[in-house]
């Protein structure tokens, strides 16, 4: 029995219409892979970040962080929270320790746009003492908004 085998240039050009072929058919498959996700991708929007300046949704308050020293004239201990405010419409920011109101912080500067940073120092503190701190913003039409709780050992 006589079988026909194909010249391998023959050969080499067959492979390659085939490997093209599969190039293709890849292509093909994410071309409509992401024209079906367009309409949801068209919906998207960027505005969802509380502490970007095209940011309209509700206001939100978080401590970012808290740092603890000492005072180098008195030697008494003291914590500054680091706290983001997603809005500039505020009066002032409310500090809680262990639940209880210890502070209240007038705004300390106006910088037009949303994000406001307050650092605000807590100078009531015990050096080794576990603190958890909340923070609340007391706003114009008077209404306050709690911060997740943050926990804290003063050094």
């Amino acid at each position: 029995m006589y079988t026909r085998r194909l010249p391998p240039k023959a050969l080499h050009a067959a492979c390659r219409s085939i490997f093209n072929m599969k190039k293709i058919i890849y292509l093909l498959v994410v071309i409509i892979a992401f024209t079906s996700c367009k309409s949801k991708l068209d919906k998207i929007t960027l505005d969802d970040n509380p502490y970007d300046q095209a940011y309209t949704g509700p206001k939100v308050i978080r401590i970012n962080s808290i740092s603890g020293d000492i005072n180098s004239t008195t030697g008494a201990h003291y914590n500054t929270l680091h706290v983001a405010i997603s809005t500039e419409l505020y009066e002032y920011v409310l500090v809680y320790r262990n639940g209880v109101l210890v502070l209240t912080a007038s705004r300390s500067s106006y910088a037009p746009g949303n994000a406001q940073t307050e650092n605000i120092a807590d100078r009531t503190v015990v050096a080794g003492t576990v603190y958890t701190y909340t923070v609340a913003l007391k706003y114009e039409e008077g209404s306050t908004q709690k911060s997740d709780a943050v926990v804290f050992t003063t050094p």
